[in-house]
């Protein structure tokens, strides 16, 4: 085999794109995601239009004391897309996506593949599912 060919098949693996979209509510089953309890929303008074709130990623299931990690622009406020540079982030529980939802302390869970450097939420309410995409 030619030395380019098998370098770039060796590479390819680490190198593959992910895309995960929330589950429609907090309640349901989906294969691949968990349950967690996290802290009680504080009441909106207003109804939303979709039921999932906000993307998050975790160094380490939060169940099991796993950390959020904060985005590339946590300090900036109306900042959309959220991003998050992942190259020094580390864990030996792997990184987590947390789904939350209006008006519910549950949380969906997701343990994400080994070897992202780079994610993306656009955490905009008007999206049915909100979605991450990561590299």
């Amino acid at each position: 085999m030619k030395p380019l060919l098998l370098a770039t098949l060796l590479i390819a693996p680490c190198c593959q794109a992910f895309q995960a979209s929330c589950p429609d509510s907090a309640e349901q089953a989906v294969d691949g995601w968990s349950h967690w309890q996290g802290e009680e929303p504080v009441a909106d008074e207003l109804t939303p239009v979709v039921a999932a709130s906000r993307i998050e990623l975790y160094a380490g299931h939060p169940a099991e004391g796993g950390q959020p990690i904060a985005d590339d622009f946590a300090e900036a406020v109306g900042v959309a897309p959220v991003q998050w540079s992942l190259s020094a982030t580390g864990s030996e529980d792997g990184l987590h996506l947390v789904c939350s939802y209006h008006a519910s302390a549950w949380r969906q869970v997701r343990a994400l593949p080994v070897g992202l450097s780079f994610c993306s939420a656009d955490n905009q309410f008007e999206d049915a599912h909100l979605q991450l995409a990561c590299r």
